[in-house]
């Protein structure tokens, strides 16, 4: 009888110890039948695993972004001038940016600057 208690006893305490560790505690307190008090060392020993929160807020912080008034994509906050269309941000050099190409509005780098590889723009 006391063998039986002591059998339980372990169970439980697997069950909690992987409860805190974010591990199955019913699986744990199952493989405490079968190995003992050798199941209770072995989850005691085991390392914690991060909870679903633990992992959203250990990724990478987010970038503070700004959008682009000519083109509407995301670009950093720091950006002086846009990635995609060339726009640039800085007070004097955006009235600059603003060409026109055969009577049309043009924004970002007037054709003489862009750089061309066979038919693709880069």
């Amino acid at each position: 009888m006391i063998f039986i208690a002591g059998w339980l006893v372990c169970a439980i305490l697997s069950a909690v110890i992987a409860n805190a560790k974010n591990r199955n505690g019913l699986v744990w307190a199952i493989a405490t039948i079968p190995f003992g008090l050798f199941a209770t060392l072995v989850v005691a020993c085991l390392s914690r695993i991060p909870s679903d929160e633990e992992h959203i807020a250990a990724a990478e912080p987010a970038v503070a972004t700004k959008t682009c008034p000519a083109c509407a994509e995301d670009v950093k906050a720091a950006a002086r001038v846009c990635r995609f269309c060339g726009y640039s941000f800085d007070s004097l050099a955006s009235a600059r940016s603003f060409t026109e190409i055969d009577g049309e509005p043009y924004i970002g780098a007037p054709p003489s600057q862009m750089k061309f590889r066979g038919d693709r723009r880069l």
